[in-house]
């Protein structure tokens, strides 16, 4: 009778931490154009958190990448979307 051996979960690639990295790149891609914008570059950087905590357990180095990338442009999606709503003051205002 042969057994399959089975890992013990390292090493192997964590598919719902990719997922979850391009939801995030896709709320920091769509944030700033929408009137929610800061609540889905939030929700995008929640999702690029849990796919670095997934990606920390399968020990998957692409994973972490696609998770780190999510949370930073969602950063910068939030610092531009912030940006979009200073209006100018002063003598040369419109």
């Amino acid at each position: 009778m042969s057994t399959i051996a089975k890992g013990d979960g390292k090493g192997e690639r964590s598919f719902v931490g990719i997922a979850l990295s391009f939801s995030g790149v896709a709320c920091a891609l769509v944030g700033p154009f929408s009137v929610e914008g800061v609540s889905i570059e939030l929700l995008g950087i929640i999702l690029g958190t849990l796919s670095c905590y997934s990606a920390l357990h399968k020990e998957d180095r692409l994973s972490l990448a696609l998770g780190l990338t999510s949370i930073m442009l969602c950063c910068v999606a939030l610092v531009v979307s912030g940006m979009a709503v200073i209006t100018p003051v002063g003598p040369y205002s419109i």
